[in-house]
């Protein structure tokens, strides 16, 4: 009696056993079947969890195959067999014949070195290299009207120069000019904004570490000039000076002046 009571105890805990091994492969399934993501795996099964993979690998290849066969209606594949070499496509001749360009029409780059395109208030000129004597190979001019007849701003590109000028900007609506400059100029000037006029201001920014003074900066105004520096060892900042003007004389001419002319 002793001995049935311990097999039917034994048949109990196989049957919980198979009980929960079949439980847990219907949640498994069931999982798979809902999740919506998918992450790299040896198999390439939809597993979303990084987790649950040691549980997967622990199923014997009946279970991964039952598994895999459910997403996939198909045995799992081979991948260690499997050539993944990418082979070589011939495509077929062309059907046009090799360009030939010469150097010199390939350095023109365009029709006569020049073409130019019409946008919105907008005309854009471009120019090959080499080709005008002022180095521009980019004109940029805005308008204020769609008949391109008031002009308002105009960019200029410049390469090759000697005075190293690469942007030229000039705002029409208020005379004032903006230059751009590369290193390599004497005076290490770097920007340069200046109008037109007896009465307007210039101011110049400089490549300070490139310049024995160490001059940053220099603001002009008819009356006034100020420079600024940056690390002097005699921690100069700026340096200011102011002019005079001049005042005209109105009235007849002294009596040496009527006599010397």
């Amino acid at each position: 009696m002793h001995n049935m009571g311990n097999m039917d105890e034994e048949e109990e805990k196989v049957g919980k056993k198979r009980y929960h091994a079949a439980t847990l492969l219907s949640n498994q399934i069931h999982w798979f079947e809902r999740m919506k993501f998918f992450f790299s795996n040896p198999l390439n099964l939809p597993i979303a969890n990084v987790s649950c993979i040691p549980y997967y690998q622990r199923y014997d290849e009946k279970i991964k195959t039952r598994i895999y066969a459910r997403f996939y209606n198909s045995v799992i594949p081979d991948i260690t067999t499997s050539d993944t070499s990418q082979k070589d496509i011939e495509l077929p001749p062309s059907w046009v014949n090799e360009l030939d360009i010469a150097p010199k029409d390939f350095q023109r780059r365009y029709p006569n070195s020049r073409k130019t395109y019409f946008y919105k208030k907008t005309r854009v000129e471009k120019y090959a290299p080499y080709s005008m004597k002022d180095g521009i190979v980019l004109k940029v001019s805005e308008y204020a009207d769609y008949d391109f007849k008031e002009l308002i701003y105009v960019t200029h590109n410049y390469e090759h120069r000697h005075d190293k000028l690469d942007v030229r900007e000039h705002d029409i609506r208020i005379n004032t000019v903006y230059e751009k400059h590369r290193p390599g100029r004497p005076d290490h000037l770097k920007d340069h904004t200046y109008g037109f006029g007896v009465d307007t201001e210039r101011t110049m920014i400089f490549y300070n570490k490139a310049r024995l003074d160490g001059l940053f900066k220099r603001h002009e105004t008819p009356l006034e000039l100020t420079d600024y520096f940056i690390d002097r060892s005699d921690f100069l900042e700026y340096r200011k000076a102011v002019f005079e003007t001049r005042q005209k004389k109105f009235g007849p001419a002294d009596k040496e002046q009527r006599l010397y002319h």
